[in-house]
């Protein structure tokens, strides 16, 4: 149910973006990002888990500004969340990096700044390994979050995102909740 709505909802974006008609301008861009990120395993029996990591990221994209101020806009990026981390008992997890495509729809101010939503698509994969148990789960899994940004210039931007992400699964008759909060940092060129 969760894929649905999020194919619907890209799919939403893309179609709104192909009827603008009236737009004032689009702007392709390239950035590099500063993702921090948190990934959470929760099950039935044990507390919850959580384990943090600063790492890297690239992203592409093109957004389309309105004469109203209105934008939309699609991007693609990736974030290094990969990382192993161990608990008691030999379980350990293991997550991979985190990748794929998302539509932003916002308001830019006139004086540069920016607020927008976020709704999209990422991988998400992630082995776990209790004593000599293992479970392995990849994905596409529902991505949703906030983002806001400020126009140094017309073609340098900053901005900070917070998105999430997550799954249910099954593994030695227990059953997981994880997700994937990721809290990033972007320095951006438009072309």
């Amino acid at each position: 149910m969760k894929k649905n709505v999020a194919y619907i909802l890209v799919a939403l974006v893309a179609a709104q973006m192909s009827t603008m008609v009236q737009a004032k301008t689009y702007q392709p861009y390239v950035g590099v990002s500063l993702p921090y990120s948190g990934f959470v395993l929760d099950s039935e029996n044990t507390a919850e888990q959580d384990n943090t990591k600063v790492s890297g990221g690239l992203l592409f994209g093109i957004k389309y500004l309105t004469k109203s101020g209105v934008f939309f806009g699609a991007e693609a990026f990736y974030n290094d969340t990969s990382g192993s981390y161990s608990y008691g008992n030999n379980s350990t997890i293991e997550v991979e990096s985190q990748y794929g495509i998302n539509g932003h729809v916002g308001y830019d101010w006139g004086w540069g700044g920016s607020a927008y939503l976020i709704t999209g698509l990422a991988n998400l994969e992630y082995g776990l390994t209790d004593g000599q148990e293992h479970f392995e789960q990849q994905d596409l899994s529902v991505l949703y979050g906030a983002g806001a940004g400020y126009h140094f210039s017309d073609q340098l931007y900053s901005n900070i995102e917070i998105s999430f992400s997550g799954d249910n699964a099954t593994f030695a008759d227990e059953k997981y909740s994880t997700s994937l909060i990721v809290l990033r940092l972007g320095l951006i060129y438009c072309f």
